[in-house]
């Protein structure tokens, strides 16, 4: 993390004296090279900050990076443990993936972000197109709780996507139990993948695909929508993935919370509403009652017959 530092110590002094900052000043207060000023003030124009350099009179910050830069979110994020970790890349298969991949030996609270994904991916194998503009990520979580209660955390996590939403002014809604909706268009999904024996949690990956600054979505996905279309401006994704990262912690402490469900109960489409309900093995009609305390979707049959759905496709009929 040596040239990590040294570029955000530029960086700092750059925003500090809001003027030109000569290379050999640069040089004498961080005790590098004239190069190796030079060497870092290019690989923060490759990652996006405007620096104007003038013969004679140094380097001037003229705008910051748009990126989703680990050291700008976490500048200012007011978190216990998410974020503390965030590991950023330009373009990726899929965040999930790699999470997966390091999940065992990552702390809790550890963020993967990718400005795009070549092969994300959605529930049950679908493709999840993650264009730049978005907002892609993958979240490692340790909850100590068993393992049968681990349908409420997309329901969590869900909550605080609509909290950070609110912020904008937009309200948004959920739709049991991965779906993220503005006006009954889809700007937000969820996916989890878990790692357990018989009473315990080794972790959980969620991975959190949001529609934030993409022209069209529905070029992409069937009844999609964004935050750029639903404001007819860009959001500062920055901003908004530190709101994000605030929020999801603070739903993630009241899992334990009766208050979690009756939130989720108020901002629910699903509920009160005739649903078709697929799962891996049958189809049927039913109507959506309640929202059970680990997580499950209750339904009526016609038969009057009550049953807890657990996974599988739900659509509002």
């Amino acid at each position: 993390y040596k040239r990590v530092s040294m570029k955000i110590k530029i960086l700092k002094i750059l925003r500090e004296k809001k003027d030109y900052v000569s290379g050999e000043m640069l040089s004498k207060q961080l005790a590098i090279s004239r190069e190796a000023v030079w060497k870092n003030i290019s690989l923060l124009k490759r990652y996006g900050y405007l620096i104007e350099a003038k013969k004679g009179k140094g380097y001037k910050l003229i705008a910051k990076s748009k990126l989703l830069l680990p050291w700008e979110i976490q500048d200012g994020l007011d978190t216990e443990f998410i974020g503390k970790k965030i590991i950023h890349k330009m373009s990726i298969d899929s965040t999930q993936d790699l999470a997966i991949s390091i999940a065992d030996k990552e702390e809790e609270g550890t963020v993967i972000i990718a400005e795009e994904q070549r092969r994300g991916r959605g529930r049950r194998g679908r493709v999840w197109h993650a264009p730049k503009g978005g907002i892609w990520f993958s979240l490692i979580l340790k909850p100590e709780i068993e393992p049968w209660r681990v349908t409420l955390l997309p329901l969590a996590v869900g909550l605080a996507i609509t909290d950070t939403i609110a912020m904008l002014g937009i309200k948004a809604t959920l739709k049991w139990p991965n779906d993220v909706m503005i006006n009954d268009r889809k700007v937000s999904g969820i996916l989890l993948d878990m790692s357990s024996e018989q009473d315990k949690i080794n972790y959980i990956v969620i991975g959190i695909g949001i529609n934030a600054n993409i022209d069209n979505p529905s070029r992409y996905a069937y009844n999609a929508t964004s935050l750029k279309d639903e404001l007819k401006r860009d959001i500062d994704r920055i901003d908004f993935m530190r709101r994000l990262l605030k929020n999801i912690e603070k739903r993630y402490m009241q899992l334990d919370d009766e208050q979690l469900l009756e939130d989720y109960k108020k901002r629910c489409i699903t509920l009160n509403k005739r649903v078709k309900v697929r799962s891996f093995d049958e189809e049927y009609d039913a109507d959506a009652v309640n929202i059970d305390r680990d997580g499950s979707l209750i339904v009526v049959l016609d038969d009057n017959s009550i049953r807890r759905v657990f996974a599988g496709d739900v659509s509002i009929r």
